[in-house]
């Protein structure tokens, strides 16, 4: 059977999250530029409804990836500088390490996650032994991603990531 290349091109978007999704992200991507050239502090606050939006269909699709297209999206219209980038990925490497690996652990480990708290809210029939039951249940993503993060010796990792982050290496002129 012949796919076109549009269609090929269309099936390999964003991976296999659903056709409205893929659109919605398409017109985020059509739309921002247009209000940025128009209003930049509504367009500053529509990327981050929209980033929030990635985030909140977490169990429904990957979120890294159009994260990341609406981040280079904003690089490329001129929202930020590289330079900038590079200063806020210094100052919060923990937090942007943190979540991703949460939003990745939330992601494939969905099918366990809904059975945990399922099995939490069917089988619990006090209000107060519910809430003692989820929270321990909510941190085990937290905790799992601290485990993959390697749990301590962030400065370290942040002087690896700040020295391949250099001035010189990415092409600007030193400070």
């Amino acid at each position: 059977m012949e796919i076109s290349y549009g269609r090929a091109l269309w099936r390999n978007f964003l991976g296999q999250s659903p056709d409205w999704y893929k659109l919605a992200l398409i017109i985020f991507l059509i739309v921002n530029p247009l209000v940025f050239a128009v209003a930049p502090f509504v367009a500053g606050w529509l990327l981050v409804v929209e980033f929030i939006f990635t985030l909140a269909m977490a169990l429904k699709c990957y979120p890294l990836l159009p994260g990341g297209l609406l981040a280079i999206e904003a690089l490329l219209i001129g929202m930020t500088s590289p330079a900038h980038v590079r200063e806020e990925i210094a100052g919060n490497l923990e937090v942007l390490l943190l979540l991703m690996f949460m939003v990745a652990g939330i992601y494939f480990m969905k099918q366990l996650l809904l059975f945990v708290f399922t099995r939490l809210l069917l089988g619990i029939r006090s209000k107060n032994a519910a809430i003692a039951g989820l929270l321990p249940g909510g941190r085990l993503p937290l905790g799992l991603s601290r485990c993959a993060d390697g749990g301590g010796g962030s400065d370290q990792r942040r002087r690896r990531v700040l020295r391949h982050l250099s001035p010189r290496r990415l092409g600007a002129p030193g400070r």
